[in-house]
């Protein structure tokens, strides 16, 4: 699911009160970044496996040239957030 489709939310800094410009920046730079990938990438996005809208995830898949040449797979990194 893509970033900008996601609620907006305060950021939950009470524990870090000091940190909050460089929570929203790491914030900043993950959306470019996740956007940048979805553009270099194939990339099949929005993949339900909930009754919730929210429950969505979104696979990035390298090109078919990497897919020929490198016959012994590709490493997964599955991320799931934990909420909050």
């Amino acid at each position: 699911m893509a970033f900008d489709d996601l609620k907006p939310q305060p950021p939950r800094a009470r524990l870090n009160p000091e940190r909050v410009e460089e929570f929203e920046a790491y914030a900043a730079i993950a959306f470019e970044r996740s956007k940048s990938a979805a553009a270099a990438c194939q990339t099949i996005l929005d993949i339900t496996f909930g009754d919730d809208y929210y429950q969505k995830l979104d696979l990035y898949l390298p090109d078919e040239a990497a897919i020929a040449d490198n016959k012994g797979g590709f490493p997964v990194n599955l991320f799931c957030h934990g909420g909050g």
